[in-house]
């Protein structure tokens, strides 16, 4: 298994059952395959001309179903907003508690802009891991 998607899968604190990819060319990657065996992948996109399980983000305001993924993998050179706009939409669209990957060379601000979201750092490196928790709980 990719190691990347290893290590994303052993943060999550539980069964992944919908994965958010952002953009779906992400989904053209070798590391996807591993993800094969996960019951809902679901991708963003500015052209989702005949793509299937896609939604389209619009340039204007990106909007996307609330409460319902687990995994968020996210390539921020394809994402037309602001990475605080990225923690803020995953803030609300991730369940209970999810899992951030941002792939590809960060800002050094962007640990600073996912804490101020509530995200906690969990590893920083070609795939950098931020986890949401649960209202209510601490992870140490």
């Amino acid at each position: 298994m990719d190691p990347r998607v290893k290590r994303l899968l052993a943060f999550c604190a539980e069964e992944p059952t919908s994965i958010l990819i952002t953009p779906c060319e992400l989904k053209k990657e070798s590391w996807f395959e591993n993800l094969k065996f996960i019951k809902e992948i679901i991708c963003t996109s500015t052209e989702c001309e005949g793509e299937v399980d896609c939604i389209k983000m619009n340039p204007q305001g990106f909007f996307l179903p609330f409460d319902r993924f687990n995994i968020w993998i996210l390539d921020l050179s394809h994402f037309p907003y602001s990475p605080g706009y990225a923690f803020y939409t995953g803030y609300q669209t991730l369940k209970d508690f999810g899992i951030i990957a941002i792939i590809g060379e960060i800002e050094s601000s962007l640990d600073s802009i996912a804490l101020s979201y509530g995200f906690q750092i969990l590893y920083n490196g070609e795939w950098h891991y931020y986890l949401k928790a649960g209202k209510g709980t601490v992870i140490e």
